[in-house]
């Protein structure tokens, strides 16, 4: 049986053009009704599915023990005897600049 690689058949494309349109419509029509509705509490989005894996998508913090982690490890650079006298907020200003790459 001799295989065709050339498919002049539309109609699955038309299908899945179809089906798109469809997906888009309603998440056009569910993205409507959720800015005109009044209700300003976060119990609304569990009538607007999409709106909600949206806003849960975009809404989340990420984890931020890196960041933390890093910041105490800088706080431990001026934690010597040297910095003794640091008050507490040259210290945190001296941990900042460090963190951020100042100079100071």
């Amino acid at each position: 049986m001799l295989r065709d690689d050339f498919d002049f058949d539309s109609t699955g494309d038309s299908a899945m053009l179809l089906q798109n349109t469809l997906e888009t419509n309603a998440s056009e029509i569910e993205f409507q009704g959720f800015c005109q509705d009044k209700r300003n509490d976060l119990s609304v989005l569990h009538h607007y599915p999409i709106i909600k894996v949206a806003f849960i998508k975009f809404n989340t913090l990420i984890s931020s023990s890196a960041p933390v982690e890093r910041m105490f490890s800088f706080a431990t650079m001026f934690d010597i005897a040297k910095f003794n006298r640091l008050t507490d907020e040259n210290f945190e200003k001296r941990v900042l600049c460090k963190a951020n790459n100042i100079n100071k």
